[in-house]
């Protein structure tokens, strides 16, 4: 008996191409679930199911990159997702988005003028 046990279950987890997203990504699969990978860039998201299909069996991970700040891409996500594996049971989110990675100013414009929420909190919390 286990005491976590995804077996049947689906799991897309966001950011997940390295760091604490791949990890929990590794560990779902190893304890049953089908996972999904999504950071921006295919390339990577295709490295990182691959090494989970290797290690866990064929059609446990499917790689679908998704920009979680691009409704398009999210819609993408979903629709790859239920083609793929037919349901959705667990989404992690993980990836972040930093709206001063694009524009050094606009940063620097929002601390001058005392913002300091973190901006990668906005994505994760509006997305649930």
């Amino acid at each position: 008996m286990t005491l976590f046990d995804m077996s049947g279950k689906v799991a897309i987890i966001t950011g997940s191409s390295r760091g604490i997203g791949r990890a929990i990504a590794e560990r779902m699969a190893e304890h049953g679930a089908k996972v999904v990978i999504s950071s921006r860039k295919q390339q990577v998201c295709d490295e990182v199911a691959k090494a989970i299909n290797d290690k866990a069996g064929k059609q446990t991970a499917l790689a679908v990159a998704a920009n979680i700040s691009t409704k398009d891409d999210l819609k993408h996500l979903v629709e790859e997702t239920n083609r793929a594996f037919g349901k959705i049971d667990t989404l992690v989110c993980n990836a972040a988005s930093n709206c001063g990675t694009s524009s050094s100013t606009r940063r620097r414009t929002l601390c001058k003028q005392g913002w300091r929420w973190p901006a990668t909190w906005a994505i994760p919390t509006r997305s649930c």
